[in-house]
């Protein structure tokens, strides 16, 4: 697989981990190179393991406190219309 993509999948529900896993294991095109279920794993995930791609549930992110602090991925507030 030295041409595949390398892929993270975040995300909170671990049935779908597994299915996306399940899918792109198959597929010849893809290599899956890490898994979390927390925004703190996704940041550990992204800088030691490099994927090419991350899918992810952005909600997780929205969530967790220490990503907030570091700047990322937190929410943007919408301005009110008038």
């Amino acid at each position: 697989m030295a041409n595949a993509f390398r892929v993270a999948i975040i995300h909170d529900h671990s049935l779908f981990r597994g299915g996306v896993i399940s899918m792109l294991t198959r597929a010849n095109d893809f290599e899956v190179v890490g898994q979390g279920a927390t925004a703190a794993d996704g940041l550990k995930i992204a800088q030691e393991l490099l994927p090419d791609v991350a899918l992810l549930n952005r909600r997780i992110f929205r969530k967790s406190a220490p990503v907030r602090k570091q700047g990322r991925a937190a929410p943007r507030r919408r301005q009110p219309s008038r």
